[in-house]
């Protein structure tokens, strides 16, 4: 009965959305270190001038990067500089966000940039043109707000200089400084509101230092000392002054926070906390940074909420942590942790009044000496963040978002999303079978509809406050905040609904998913008015500037209305046009000229222009998109296209003025620039919606994605010239793009703004050809954006441009008259010879009109040909496919025969070394045969044909011809607890997971087929123990739903992918999971499905990857006949018997085979089958110890806890880790990598052979194999061990190089390989703590190595640790950067060039060459 009510009524939740409508945008990181030409040591950056460079402090110099390269200034490239060392960077306009010019202070100098020019204004010792010299033995910062009044503080004197250095005033603080013995904290000035400089001095070090403050007063008065009691003079203290002139005291030690008022007034703010950082935000809100989290201030100090991995964080005490706010007003804090890290975290400020799930982790890294310090955020609005003593990290925004989801939307699949007139939006959850409406005002709801089989997929509105939902078959109005059922829908299936400029709304539907019949309606006032019917299904509409409508199907065929969308009497309102597109028009968009642009799925996009196809845009013309699902365009009329591989876009003009010889440039955009997966959707037209701010919603199969062009306009870039050449009027642009290109086009123009830009592509290079002499000025800008570059070049004139031009006249006139008189004398001959002339370009005119005609007909041959090849190139996909197809088939049915075999031979070989163990022994000793191995032999038999049977009844044809339903009167919960949970608790029992059998009642009398509900539920509950972890759940649930008897079985397994979902049914379908984690045939389901189809029920599976699946059965409920007595079913006692005995005593049974007495060599078993592995251990306990193991995963342990291991036997096909990913994790590992193993399988295929002795296996045997055989086997391979061994005991080897032991340098290098065996992971120890180890001299090292032919101590370690790496490469989970750190490698890319210079391939390659 709850049920009922549930499904009657709707459902509305609102509640706080935690970032409202503002979307969720990520972040690309990038780490600057020395690699990138980043001084070592401490680098702090300051700010970003307005030109774009970034300016940091560091003890190497003044460091400046432009997202593209690092330069750092010294003195080599400023000889006025007297010391290198830079303290800090001054703007005089603090609250500039990125000033024009700055100021700053080495330890000895004064300098500023200004007009993209370094200058030294004044030092300690001026040299060259400085003048100001300034006294003291250290110069220890400076602070302003104004340029012509900067403070200078050095060891003697306060400086005051103006803009240009000269001194304004000089103030003595000698007497201040404790006779001398005293210095000043540079970092902690501060310049109050009311013009007081406060300067921070220290004396002393550790128990004996005394802290004190200077002021200095408007009048250059000076005061001094310590005013309160609770500030202590042990300690030195953070200022910060708030906007209302308060200034705040804060350190390492838990002081809390002292305030001290503009009235003069000592008060505390926090007590018994350290407070690391504090922050005031636009609103004047305080935010404090301290050992207890993140404190806000409005009224009074509050803790936020903050996620359990934060909290650790910053219970470490150390000294530092930092706050900051981007221009969206989102805090960003860096913590501090215990174990030597740093974590940045982003708070999205403006919810944060809910900010349990805003906080977001940006960054873990390594603390080092330090930390992270300050944040700076750039124009482009990406987040700089200095790490002192490591590295310097970029944090760019993406310009992709996400819409949040709420926590009850778990599945984002969407086919649309749609902005209301109140600007609210809309998206359909259609797996949820949930509506959400996202407010303005930061709250959604949630919306249930009527009936939980209609899947949500349009919403619209076709009047103001009208709001239509389209489902599977129905349609919906709401209607007072409830959805309410249209019940004078005149088809069953509605596909599009459009309104027009004639505010017509046009709806679409069909009589079911198969018609091809497409009718129209229009709806105004609840009245449905038939148009006509149209041949498809219409799936995409839109409308002219004109008023015409045009629509497209899903056949490729374009309809086309009346002119102006008008009605004609006695003609229909739609004409087939004679267009044909060849798929499915997905989308229909129009541009203001007219032009039309059709997305297709499979066939690309079309450009339509006068009513037909002037362009097609595949992948032949740079169009990499088959299918277009959407298309829009921006503010600057750029082009967007979504589709199955992303997003997509292309500059205007590309597009419109594409030239059939050249190529597009797209520019594409993934999971990389912000996509929670890069699948869009679509299908009807315009599935999604462009909104006033611009900004593009897309449906995609992970969630909406958000498009914001204007991000990528926002961030600004330039052409930076590295150099030209000038040659023979010819002129060559070497340049480098600064910033982030959102177009792949540069313009250029000549002559400045009288000029016209022209488009060239973006490459790096520029080539302008046949310049005049003269001077030039050429202007270049990246397509898009504002920032211009300009060249000033001369041009050598030609010799006809120069001052001789009139003498060369006036000798060129007395030519042309003494030419006159030679034309006289020779008129005659020269006429012939002009006859002749013209009677020769006569013929060559017919030549070229005979040539042209033959241009004209290989143009004619050429067009044919590439239809020709057109459509060869159709047809040669449709092989690839089909090709692909059949490998796919090929490759199952290879993988199918081979698990056949295993699955048979085995039991076979169970059956076979049971009897011959047993002859064996009957004939030595006329012993009888045990009772419990004829159970064991028939046990296996019974399993044989059990297997066969529901295989061979799966493959059979018609499986209900096979399968006949043969009810009975049984109990069902008593058969299902007795017969197939008693059975599987067992399992779940050895696995450590825990099975909940959850019936409705006690009792249930049916009249059922008790074999099929045998196989439905075993197959399903083996899968879900099958692939669940240890600690997991799995709860069989039984209930009596009206007339459907219902069986669902839940898990927190694994769960199956999105993409593998179709397919679970099908037969011999296995997954990828599944594949490398449990053997099987992946008939299962597939069985399962066909009796759940023969007894009349269904079957639907929900599950969410990594969280696990749920499967519902539902049979028709069948009461027992109360006339006929109860029946005990007699299927299902193989299970019972089977689990039992296949799975007691599975595990490590580390000790058990083990024999006292004389010494023998260890063997580790390793065999999934039981009886199998109790058989074998029972018969190589005679001769060895034996250990034994399940599968590989249990077996690696094992050979780690027992070195004394002389062989490992192992099967092929076992669940978790097979035989073969065994033996290269064995191999890979040096400590284990000369283990001998046998492989001895019952899967006998050549590939199976071949791929174990690719992995160095020393023997393979068949499960059939004679027993004496085997044991000779085993024999062989332990004596070829053994003699490997002996000679490996004389022989030592490090870094690729054998010694003999005992020799002169084998004793060093025993020495070496022992110490890097044991440090090798540290990233320190290079060669000068090596020669410390081994109490050496590094000459002395380096002789004794030369001497005995070996190379240095450098070449040594590197070798010795790229050979490490190059081992554990080749473990299946490896991953480079995780190697390069295990080996002391802290930089990726040194990492890579070291070992690809060493072996000749890269080590990504490692693991390719591992699996050919």
């Amino acid at each position: 009965m709850r049920r009922s009510l549930f499904f009657l009524f709707l459902i509305s939740i609102s509640t706080p959305l935690l970032v409202g409508q503002s979307i969720y945008y990520g972040y690309t990181q990038r780490t600057w270190d020395i690699s990138d030409n980043l001084p070592s040591g401490q680098v702090l950056l300051h700010f970003q001038t307005k030109d774009g460079y970034l300016w940091g402090t560091s003890v190497a110099g003044l460091t400046r990067m432009d997202g593209l390269q690092v330069e750092t200034f010294n003195q080599e490239d400023i000889p006025e500089l007297n010391n290198e060392r830079v303290g800090k960077l001054i703007s005089d306009f603090s609250k500039q966000p990125y000033p024009e010019s700055f100021w700053g202070t080495t330890d000895g100098d004064v300098f500023e940039y200004k007009n993209k020019t370094i200058k030294v204004l004044a030092s300690l010792n001026p040299k060259g043109k400085t003048k100001t010299k300034l006294e003291g033995n250290k110069v220890f910062g400076g602070i302003s707000t104004n340029p012509n009044r900067r403070y200078v503080v050095t060891s003697s004197y306060i400086y005051i200089l103006n803009g240009e250095g000269n001194i304004l005033k000089k103030i003595d603080i000698k007497p201040y400084m404790y006779g001398g013995e005293a210095e000043v904290i540079g970092n902690q000035l501060c310049l109050d509101a009311q013009d007081r400089l406060w300067i921070q001095i220290k004396k002393g070090d550790g128990p004996n230092i005394t802290h004190a403050f200077i002021i200095v007063l408007p009048n250059e008065s000076i005061i001094s000392g310590i005013w309160d009691a609770r500030i202590d003079p042990k300690h030195s203290y953070k200022l910060y002054q708030d906007k209302k002139q308060n200034i705040y005291f804060m350190n390492d030690q838990k002081h809390g926070l002292i305030k001290y008022s503009a009235n003069g007034v000592f008060t505390r703010e926090l007590s018994n906390t350290i407070v690391f950082d504090l922050l005031e935000d636009k609103n004047g809100t305080l935010w404090a940074l301290t050992a207890q989290g993140v404190l806000k201030y409005t009224q009074k100090w509050e803790r936020l909420s903050m996620q359990p991995e934060e909290i650790e964080t910053i219970k470490s005490f150390h000294s530092f942590g930092h706050v900051f706010f981007d221009s969206e007003q989102n805090l960003w804090v860096n913590f501090p942790t215990k174990k030597d890290q740093y974590v940045i975290s982003q708070l999205i400020t403006s919810k944060a009044n809910n900010p349990n799930t805003l906080w977001r982790i940006m960054a873990i890294g390594a603390r080092g000496d330090s930390g992270p310090h300050n944040f700076i955020e750039a124009q482009d609005k990406s987040i700089w963040v200095s790490v002192l003593g490591e590295h310097i990290l970029q944090f760019k925004p993406q310009i992709l978002g996400q819409i949040p989801l709420p926590p009850a939307i778990t599945d984002p699949f969407s086919f649309g999303a749609f902005q209301a007139n109140d600007q609210s939006v809309w998206v359909p959850y259609l797996r949820m079978k949930k509506v959400v409406q996202y407010k303005q005002d930061g709250t959604y709801k949630i919306y249930e509809l009527p009936s939980i089989t209609d899947e949500p997929r349009v919403v619209f509105e076709p009047n103001p406050g009208t709001i239509w939902v389209i489902a599977n078959s129905s349609l919906y109005q709401l209607n007072q905040d409830q959805f309410e059922l249209v019940s004078n829908v005149p088809e069953p299936l509605l596909r599009l609904v459009y309104t027009d400029k004639q505010n017509r709304t046009w709806v679409i539907g069909v009589k079911d998913s198969q018609s091809m019949i497409s009718n129209l309606y229009q709806w105004k006032n609840g009245t449905w008015t038939y148009v006509q019917s149209l041949e498809g299904q219409i799936r995409s509409i839109i409308e002219t500037p004109n008023g015409t409508i045009w629509l497209g199907n899903n056949k490729g065929k374009v309809f086309v209305s009346n002119k102006g969308g008008q009605s004609v009497s006695n003609q229909p309102f739609f004409k087939k046009t004679e267009m044909d597109l060849g798929r499915k028009v997905a989308d229909l968009y129009v541009e203001e000229n007219g032009t039309i642009w059709a997305g297709t799925e499979g066939r690309g996009l079309y450009k339509i222009q006068n009513g037909k196809v002037v362009q097609k845009f595949s992948k032949a013309q740079g169009f990499p998109f088959e299918v277009v699902w959407t298309i829009w365009q921006d503010e600057r009329k750029n082009f967007w296209f979504s589709g199955d591989k992303g997003i997509m876009m292309i500059p205007y003009e590309q597009l419109n003025n594409f030239q059939p010889q050249t190529l597009l440039e797209p520019q594409l955009f993934g999971e990389k620039d912000g996509m929670a997966g890069k699948e869009c959707n679509g299908g009807g037209s315009h599935t999604g919606f462009k909104d006033n701010q611009g900004r593009i919603w897309l449906p995609c199969v992970k969630g909406t994605t958000v498009i914001d062009p204007r991000v990528a306009n926002k961030m600004e870039s330039r052409i930076v010239i590295n150099d030209y050449q000038v040659k023979d009027h010819n002129l060559l642009v070497n340049y480098k793009l600064q910033g982030s290109a959102y177009s792949s086009m540069l313009l250029y123009r000549i002559g400045g703004e009288e000029g016209t830009w022209i488009p060239t592509t973006l490459n790096g290079k520029l080539n302008i050809s046949h310049l005049p002499g003269g001077d030039h000025r050429i202007d270049f800008k990246i397509y898009g954006s504002k920032e211009e570059t300009h060249l000033d070049i001369q041009i050598p004139k030609y010799w006809y441009e120069t001052i001789w031009i009139p003498f060369i006249l006036v000798l060129g006139g007395g030519l042309l008259v003494s030419g006159l008189v030679w034309y006289r004398n020779n008129g005659e001959k020269l006429a012939q010879l002009v006859a002749k002339k013209e009677q020769h370009e006569v013929e060559l005119i017919e030549q070229k009109d005979q040539l042209e005609t033959q241009a004209n007909d290989l143009r004619h041959v050429n067009k044919r040909l590439e239809r020709t090849q057109s459509d060869l190139q159709t047809r040669t996909t449709d092989l690839e496919q089909a090709n692909q197809r059949l490998e796919d088939i090929d490759r199952a049915k290879s993988e199918f025969l081979a698990q056949i075999n295993h699955d048979i031979r085995t039991p076979l070989s169970t059956i076979k070394w049971t009897m011959e163990a047993h002859l064996e022994k009957a004939g030595k000793t006329n012993a009888p045969i045990q009772y419990d191995d004829v159970q064991n032999v028939l046990m296996q038999t019974r399993r044989l044909a059990r297997f066969m049977d529901q295989t061979m009844a799966s493959l059979h044809d018609d499986f209900v011809e096979a399968n006949k339903v043969e009810p009975i009167n049984f109990e069902l919960i008593q058969y299902l607890e007795d017969h197939i949970v008693t059975p599987f608790k067992s399992l779940a029992q050895q696995k450590g997971i825990r099975l909940r059998f959850v019936p409705s009642q006690e009792t249930l009398a049916v009249c059922l087929d008790p074999k099929g509900i045998e196989v439905i539920t075993q197959n399903i509950l083996e899968n879900a123990l099958k692939f669940t972890p240890p600690q997991g759940f799995v709860t069989f649930a039984v209930k009596l739903e009206q007339d459907r008897i219902v069986f669902e079985v839940k898990d927190t397994g694994i769960g199956i992918p999105e993409k593998e979902r179709p397919y679970v049914f099908d037969r011999f379908y296995r997954g990828t999971q599944v594949q490398t984690q449990t053997a099987g045939t992946g008939l299962g389901l597939a069985i399962v499905k066909n009796w759940v189809i023969l007894q009349k029920g269904s079957i639907h599976i929900h599950s969410v990857e990594t969280e696990g699946t749920t499967v519902t059965v539902s049979l028709p409920f069948i009461p027992a006949n109360a006339a006929t007595p109860l029946e005990r079913p007699t299927w299902g006692g193989w299970l019972q018997e089977e689990l039992l005995q296949d799975h007691e005593g599975d595990g490590e049974h580390e000790e058990e085979g083990r024999i006292e007495g004389a010494p023998k060599r260890t063997i580790l078993l390793v065999e999934d089958e039981f009886q199998i592995r109790q058989l074998l251990k029972r018969f190589l306990a005679e001769h060895y110890h034996v250990l034994e193991a399940s599968n590989g995963k249990q077996a690696l342990p094992l050979i780690q806890q027992h070195p004394d291991i002389d062989l490992v036997i192992t099967d092929y096909m076992m669940p978790n880790m097979n035989g073969i990913e065994l033996l290269t994790q064995i191999k890979a590992d040096p400590k284990t990598a000369l283990l001998p193993i046998i492989m001895l399988t019952a899967r006998g295929t050549d590939e199976s052979r071949l791929e174990a002795i690719k992995g160095q296996v020393e023997d393979y045997c068949d499960k059939m194999i004679a027993r004496e055989e085997f044991l000779l086997r085993i024999e062989n391979v332990l004596k070829r061990d053994a003699q490997r061994k002996a000679q490996y005991q004389q022989q030592l080897m490090v870094g690729g190089i054998v010694l003999e032991k005992g020799s002169p340098a084998g004793e060093w290098i025993e020495k070496i390989d022992a110490l890097l065996q044991e440090r090798c992971h540290e990233s320190t120890f290079k060669v000068p703590q090596l020669c410390q180890a081994l109490n050496i001299d590094r000459d002395v090292l380096t002789k004794e190595l030369k001497k005995n032919g070996l190379p240095s101590p450098l070449i040594l370690m590197r070798t010795f640790r790229l050979e490490r790496a190059k081992s554990l490469l080749a473990a299946p989970d490896a991953r480079v950067q995780d190697v390069a750190l295990a080996v002391g490698y802290e930089n990726h890319e040194t990492f890579t060039k070291d070992f690809t210079k060493q072996f000749g391939y890269n080590p990504s390659k490692v693991k390719k060459m591992q699996t050919t």
